[in-house]
């Protein structure tokens, strides 16, 4: 199983979709937006009607630009936050368990 770390929760399209949140932060105008988003609604209905993996609407889709969706119409990659799996991979738990004082920090 394939398990990929994203930390973003944005469907592939829509007005939360990877086009309409991340397309201004990489210059994109209202036009191109627009243009990007009926694209990347068309890739989903093709993901949907060849590989039967519904990615529209699924958290997650939209990250990367639509990296998200491809992992999971592809390699049928489960999305899930950074930090969980960095914990896992390093037996955080487990550590914790063990341990008789944790220090945090932030930022």
């Amino acid at each position: 199983m394939f398990i990929a770390a994203c930390d973003v929760d944005n469907p592939l399209v829509g007005p939360n979709g990877a086009a309409a949140v991340y397309g201004p932060q990489k210059g994109a105008r209202p036009v191109d937006i627009e243009d990007l988003d009926a694209a990347l609604s068309r890739l989903a209905d093709v993901l949907a009607r060849d590989l039967r993996v519904d990615v529209q609407g699924q958290p997650g889709a939209g990250a990367a630009g639509g990296l998200g969706a491809g992992l999971m119409a592809l390699v049928h990659a489960a999305l899930r936050p950074g930090v969980e799996v960095v914990f896992h991979e390093v037996g955080l738990a487990r550590k914790l368990a063990a341990a008789d004082l944790v220090v945090t920090g932030e930022g």
